[in-house]
């Protein structure tokens, strides 16, 4: 059995300096460029299943480019809950307790969705999620009207959904997401219709 790496001791000065002040900035930011490197120590120290997806180092930054949804589920709910409390559970200020509470209400309906199974009862433990990962995010985001944004919108709608159409694996768009990405590997001659069918059956 693989022996399990010690995770790094975390920095004192970058624990203090972990929140950047979102005032100067158009976009409001809870993650400065200090904790961003402490989260790529801690991806460098992780030893996970070979079933999670991979975090590529790249992440976060412009060169890295976009990344699959799988990634995004890995990095929400493995890697990023794992650097915060590590990171901000001796801090008592109200918004590193906020942001802690905020992430892990995300990860845990992010978990439940993600199931390959679903009944009342879990689709009600995400409803009851959703609802206090919101609560949590207007705590850091006072200014920010969830309400108004399409994806909030829908994603109150899982639970309903979930006892619906049973688990998402079933219904979601990663298989056409998948054959998206296959086709636009395909090598064409950039014509439509019946032009690419000549010039790939009748040449």
């Amino acid at each position: 059995m693989k022996q399990q790496k010690e995770l790094p001791a975390a920095n004192t000065d970058t624990v203090h300096s972990f929140c950047d002040d979102s005032s100067q900035f158009k976009t409001p930011l809870i993650l400065g460029e200090a904790a961003f490197h402490e989260i790529q120590r801690d991806r460098d120290h992780l030893i996970s299943p070979t079933w999670l997806a991979n975090i590529p180092q790249s992440i976060g930054y412009k060169s890295g480019g976009k990344q699959k949804a799988e990634t995004w589920q890995t990095l929400m709910t493995v890697l990023l809950p794992i650097s915060l409390v590590r990171l901000l559970s001796s801090q008592k200020d109200l918004q590193s307790q906020a942001i802690i509470r905020n992430t892990m209400n995300l990860a845990q309906e992010i978990i439940i969705a993600s199931k390959c199974t679903t009944s009342p009862q879990p689709a009600a433990e995400y409803e009851k999620y959703m609802k206090r990962y919101r609560k949590t995010l207007k705590a850091l985001f006072p200014n920010f009207d969830s309400f108004s944004k399409p994806n909030f919108h829908l994603a109150l709608h899982l639970s309903a959904l979930l006892l619906r159409f049973g688990p998402a694996h079933g219904w979601w768009c990663y298989g056409f997401e998948c054959l998206i990405g296959l086709l636009t590997h395909l090598g064409t001659n950039n014509k439509l219709g019946k032009d690419v069918l000549k010039s790939h059956y009748c040449s």
